[in-house]
């Protein structure tokens, strides 16, 4: 009987204080862990050295133009609390503690995604509570940030569905499907939910 191959992993502990990177997580990072993995495994089966390279860059660049986008604006905010006065972050009732095995450089990637979103609303809370920020502009905030890190997964899902295409195309289908497990019904779930996370947060807010 052929045996599990052993994949190296590291484990990484994740802590998220806002109810909105909870949400986020809860409904998109497992599922979008898993397409980086099939993505690999689906490139190496089908392509050759340069194209997966190729396919790995675009994702990288994806999740590093997210990171630079949200870096500035976290900046910008945490300036205008400066020039209001605000000294003192806000803490959190219930915060999420949780531990993830990272398989590859772009799952710890994703990992800081999910960090920097939560420090982000973190700041735009304390700007809330503070006093500088309107309650319209503190949904809208949140809002458009999460519509982006759900939009971020969402193609990150995509190129996985484009590489199992090619890999029926070329015929490499049954050896793709014997080297991913398949996708638990409960994140297929999630998969159809996420799109509406955004308005359903924005609207409990």
């Amino acid at each position: 009987m052929a045996t599990k191959y052993s994949n190296p992993v590291l484990e990484q502990p994740l802590t998220l204080q806002t109810e909105y990177a909870q949400r986020v997580f809860d409904r998109s990072f497992a599922r979008t862990a898993r397409s980086l993995h099939a993505i690999d495994v689906i490139l190496r089966i089908i392509g050759e050295d340069e194209e997966v390279d190729e396919v790995e860059k675009v994702i990288d660049d994806m999740i590093v133009n997210w990171k630079t986008d949200i870096e500035a604006e976290k900046a910008r905010l945490t300036e205008i609390g400066r020039a209001g006065g605000v000294e003192r972050g806000v803490v959190y009732t219930s915060p999420m503690d949780t531990s993830i095995q990272v398989s590859s450089p772009q799952v710890s990637r994703l990992l800081d995604v999910m960090r920097l979103y939560d420090a982000l609303v973190a700041v735009i809370d304390g700007l809330w509570i503070h006093g500088q920020l309107e309650n319209k502009n503190r949904r809208q905030l949140i809002f458009d940030w999460q519509r982006r890190t759900l939009r971020l997964g969402n193609r990150i899902v995509d190129l996985e569905q484009r590489a199992h295409r090619a890999a029926k195309a070329k015929g490499k289908e049954e050896e793709v499907a014997a080297s991913i497990p398949p996708q638990p019904a409960d994140e297929t779930t999630k998969d159809s939910e996420a799109a509406d996370a955004p308005a359903e947060a924005a609207a409990t807010a």
